[in-house]
């Protein structure tokens, strides 16, 4: 049930820059698996967005909403991110493919700017005391920040 509240929240209680951002970062993740579905860094992509959905869906039910501390979730992409561009992009210069290299590319840049963002929101969460949820399903009230 947390994980349908987590979306839920993302899809029709965030500031529409917010939604347009997350819809983005979900389409480039899924994208590969659509597009390159016999292709390695594809299915490990859509692999570890599972893995940090599943993560966050405990953070958001542990914590009661959505707190800074929901950063964590990512940090199965780290691993995934440096894999694909020390290792696999290099190898896939002289590859004919052009059309998933570039999706390599956009993988990179789009997950790469969510791990820096979730760096800072879990450093502000342990560092600055953001421990309070931000935004919780039932509560409409509060913003997202």
């Amino acid at each position: 049930m947390a994980f349908l509240e987590m979306v839920g929240i993302m899809m029709f209680r965030w500031p529409p820059a917010l939604r347009v951002w997350i819809n983005l970062l979900m389409c480039v993740n899924v994208a590969g698996v659509c597009l390159f579905p016999h292709r390695l860094e594809s299915q490990v992509s859509i692999g570890c967005m599972l893995l940090s959905g599943s993560i966050m869906s405990y953070l958001y039910q542990y914590r009661g909403g959505f707190t800074k501390l929901l950063g964590v979730g990512h940090a199965p992409w780290i691993p995934m991110l440096a894999w694909i561009a020390l290792w696999r992009l290099p190898l896939l210069v002289d590859e004919e493919d052009s059309a998933f290299r570039t999706y390599l590319v956009a993988l990179l840049l789009f997950d790469g700017i969510s791990v820096l963002l979730d760096v800072r929101d879990v450093y502000r969460y342990f560092m600055l005391g953001k421990t309070e949820p931000t935004m919780v399903w039932a509560d409409t009230k509060t913003k997202a920040t």
